[in-house]
């Protein structure tokens, strides 16, 4: 059966269901563009007023901190229509392929896959100089349109802070999560690193430069040693 929502007055029919988690992401066809919808999906054990509240100030947040990226000269999918209320964000749907598939591609050479991180490294610079935290950064939330250009998604997370430490820990996020999806790109990462730490500004660099290892370096006391790791999935499998 298909589903529709009405949006600023039109009803709009759902499509494809692309990914689900704490929202869920639909194909559509918004005013004639190809759009996707993201729709907040209720959390049953919390109580409704407290969810309304969550749910209006996490999209209010993403949506002004994405249009405050772009004003920053960060290409993110436009917002065609939003709802804060409802928990629902109708969006450019990008003519382009996930980071993810790009750095995964067998074709793509050495000194590409270090452009790539160098330009990422830059975008992230420039939320940073902003004060915006993105909060989940990975190869997973970042495309490349067919012009090349490359487009941060899924702000859901994001807020604006001013502490070296925070943004220290959002490139840890990346790093962690570039690391362990794109097994020996760690030289590809240190390039990121480096064009990061060059595009941001004065005030930044050296605070965050100096933050960075204390949070890797915390993060991997949180993490279990590989026999641990080892062990525990011995026992799961037997």
């Amino acid at each position: 059966m298909v589903r529709s929502l009405t949006l600023g007055g039109e009803a709009v029919e759902l499509g494809a269901l692309m990914a689900q988690g704490a929202e869920a992401l639909y194909s559509c066809s918004y005013r004639g563009k190809d759009a996707v919808v993201k729709e907040r999906i209720p959390k049953a054990y919390r109580h409704p007023e407290l969810e309304a509240q969550l749910t209006k100030s996490r999209f209010t947040q993403e949506v002004r901190c994405a249009a405050r990226a772009q004003e920053v000269g960060v290409d993110t999918p436009n917002v065609l229509y939003s709802d804060p209320v409802q928990g629902i964000i109708v969006m450019e749907k990008i003519d382009g392929r996930p980071l993810r598939e790009v750095f995964d591609d067998a074709a793509l050479k050495p000194a590409e896959a270090i452009e790539l991180g160098q330009a990422l490294g830059r975008a992230v610079a420039k939320l940073h100089n902003a004060n915006i935290i993105h909060g989940d950064l990975t190869t997973s939330n970042a495309m490349l349109r067919r012009d090349g250009a490359l487009v941060l998604l899924d702000f859901g997370l994001s807020k604006v802070d001013l502490s070296a430490e925070e943004k220290a820990v959002d490139m840890y996020v990346l790093q962690r999560a570039f690391t362990s999806t794109h097994p020996d790109t760690e030289a590809v990462f240190d390039e990121l690193l480096a064009a990061y730490l060059a595009a941001l500004s004065d005030a930044d660099r050296e605070k965050v430069a100096k933050k960075f290892p204390k949070v890797q370096q915390r993060g991997r006391k949180k993490r279990p040693p590989p026999d641990a790791v080892a062990a525990t999935a011995a026992a799961s499998s037997s």
